[in-house]
């Protein structure tokens, strides 16, 4: 192993050369990360975790519906399976099985997460799955879903409604639920798998209201108490996944049938303890440098009818090149009901390049007669694609209307 001469500040570093002579020259100094903030830390809100059983169900006639029904096999059996659990202390032990159906019920405009557990019950019940009251079992529904088609009001977004047992279902136990990927049949196998693996890590840590999450306590008024990051979809709550948006894993799973040998993708998972030390915050750890962007402050104020600019610094676990920073408005006080407005709007760039150590502004308009109201900007990077990185990583800043 190739030893390091210390360095001394203001000193040449003395280097023999092959021919015995000596010769100065500085050493380059290391790489330093810029300094930034850390996203929050998720709470736990109390949970007896049990070990996890995953149960899919794939309409036989998606293209990809062989390697979608072994997903769930690939899954418990996987390093990200193993980083997440470990992450938030469930037990070990994961066990799944899938199965092709041709009965998936068909989504309308308005339907609700009781007409696919009335649907998973009777699956349980005629294909003879026993209840396990030792485990957490987690049902994944692959949906068809194109708009206006809408599954609890989400439309097209994949969740993971809540299954709430009645005494004629005794096969469900009380911390179930479906992770339903509401996608057309003909989207790719990596983007399904990448809904399921959210929706699995968030329907086994939050069943509201316990479980790992951050909640305002005051949802007209975040500023007073809380993070941005709550507010990326205007709801006041964010959950593990989400907090790593844009994060993924690649990871190979052969077994039987001896047809699926195949290479899946999951979405990493944020995670309290790797956010701690300011580098990475998702598992399993990324195979490429982390990077992102980070500000002074939480949620700057600006006057109704002017305007505040923000700096963005950028940072970065090692050095890579410059990456594309872009900013939008994607929540304010009402954006998630639809009764409200935008009252901001970002003013001149919205696309910037940066790299560790880099800055840029970001300009915000407050519109007149808004104060009082809020808006939240995300500013998502994204660095040159590559097989094995992630896609982008986010970064919030809100703004208070004074």
């Amino acid at each position: 192993m190739r030893q390091r001469l210390p360095v001394l500040a203001g000193l040449a570093a003395v280097v023999v050369t092959a021919t015995g002579v000596a010769s100065a020259g500085l050493l380059r100094p290391a790489f330093t990360t810029a300094p930034h903030r850390n996203p929050p830390q998720l709470g736990f809100h109390g949970w007896a975790h049990k070990p996890l059983r995953i149960i899919s169900f794939v309409p036989s006639n998606y293209p990809n519906a062989t390697g979608l029904q072994y997903f769930g096999n690939g899954l418990a059996q996987s390093k990200w399976n193993f980083d997440f659990t470990r992450a938030y202390g469930l037990p070990n032990g994961t066990i799944a099985t899938g199965y092709q159906v041709n009965d998936m019920p068909k989504l309308k405009s308005n339907s609700t997460g009781a007409t696919y557990q009335r649907y998973v019950f009777k699956k349980v019940v005629s294909l003879a799955i026993p209840a396990r009251p030792d485990r957490q079992t987690i049902y994944i529904l692959y949906i068809p879903c194109a708009a206006p088609q809408s599954l609890d009001g989400f439309g097209c977004v994949s969740h993971h409604p809540l299954i709430t047992p009645k005494t004629t279902e005794p096969q469900f136990g009380r911390l179930d639920s479906m992770a339903v990927v509401l996608r057309p049949p003909s989207s790719s196998t990596d983007s399904m798998t990448q809904a399921a693996s959210h929706e699995i890590a968030e329907a086994a840590t939050d069943r509201f209201p316990n479980g790992w999450f951050l909640e305002a306590a005051n949802k007209d008024k975040p500023w007073l108490d809380s993070s941005p990051f709550l507010e990326d979809e205007g709801r006041g709550h964010i959950e593990v996944a989400d907090m790593s948006q844009g994060a993924r894993w690649n990871e190979k799973y052969v077994s039987a049938p001896p047809s699926v040998n195949t290479t899946y993708s999951y979405a990493r998972i944020y995670a309290n303890r790797r956010s701690k030390l300011g580098g990475d915050p998702a598992v399993p750890s990324s195979p490429e440098p982390y990077y992102n962007v980070t500000t002074k402050d939480d949620w700057p104020k600006v006057a109704a009818g002017s305007t505040k600019t923000v700096r963005v610094t950028g940072w970065s676990v090692k050095k890579i090149p410059a990456w594309t920073v872009t900013a939008s408005v994607v929540s304010w006080e009402g954006s998630n009901a639809g009764t409200a407005s935008d009252p901001c709007a970002i003013v001149g760039k919205t696309s910037w390049k940066v790299a560790n150590g880099g800055t840029f502004k970001v300009k915000v308009k407050a519109k007149a007669g808004k104060a009082g109201k809020w808006c939240d900007v995300k500013l998502k990077s994204q660095a040159a694609p590559t097989a094995d990185g992630d896609v982008s990583h986010p970064w919030f800043v809100g703004f208070h209307i004074v």
